[in-house]
């Protein structure tokens, strides 16, 4: 539990520490200083692809993660407006899937217990965007183009869990509807395809409170990874 509350503590720290470094706006200039104090280098990062004042939307696959007894997929839909280079707001909408896997095959198995389980159904968030990070990679003398942005934001996730059955002990299994308040952290990566076209990683927290197997209410973590391809007009 601790490592995963300094996990988010660093997602958050991250990006501001480095901040005052890397910066991702035409307006700023890095000061390169050689041996030679007298010798300096000004070097401006031009955007080739721009987000200010575009409409931007992506559809992807999910691959949900911190669940030991299932298999999670799903697939999402996004928005997003950047009223800036570096700033803007998106909105999201994820649905997924479950299948039990071979630990919890192997446990029902062997042991005949049924373990406590949280399905994700849908979760509807809006998140604030932050975009500082803008470079390239030029691979086999082709050049690629990407951002790297931070987000932070509610959502409202539904969600159904089997916590009454397993407290009870009562040989049944049967889930109850869930619904929670949920604070969203996310960082990705955006490779520019086209000017119209990208492809999206994405990595996002979610945290909440909520029942689970030995108590009433407990901070929980969730997290998905996400393969997305973006469409800007």
């Amino acid at each position: 539990m601790l490592a995963r509350y300094l996990i988010v503590l660093g997602f958050i720290l991250f990006p501001l520490s480095y901040s005052k470094i890397l910066k991702g706006s035409e307006s700023d200039v890095n000061k390169i200083r050689w041996f030679d104090q007298k010798n300096k280098v000004y070097v401006l990062q031009n955007r080739v692809h721009k987000k200010k004042d575009r409409i931007l939307f992506n559809v992807g696959v999910i691959k949900g993660l911190e669940n030991d007894y299932q298999d999670t997929l799903g697939f999402l839909f996004g928005g997003q407006y950047f009223w800036s280079e570096n700033f803007g707001l998106g909105f999201s909408y994820r649905a997924y899937g479950h299948l039990d896997n071979n630990a919890y095959e192997l446990l029902k198995k062997l042991n005949g217990v049924t373990p406590f389980l949280r399905r994700e159904k849908e979760l509807m968030g809006v998140t604030f965007l932050w975009s500082p990070f803008y470079g390239k990679i030029n691979t086999f003398n082709q050049i690629t183009y990407f951002d790297w942005y931070f987000g932070a934001g509610l959502g409202f996730l539904k969600s159904e869990s089997n916590s009454d059955s397993f407290k009870n002990s009562s040989g049944t299994n049967t889930f109850k509807s869930e619904k929670n308040l949920t604070l969203l952290l996310k960082s990705g990566l955006k490779f520019y395809l086209t000017n119209t076209l990208d492809l999206r990683f994405e990595y996002l927290q979610k945290v909440f409170t909520a029942p689970t197997g030995l108590s009433k209410k407990d901070l929980r973590f969730k997290a998905d990874l996400s393969l997305s391809v973006g469409f800007s007009f």
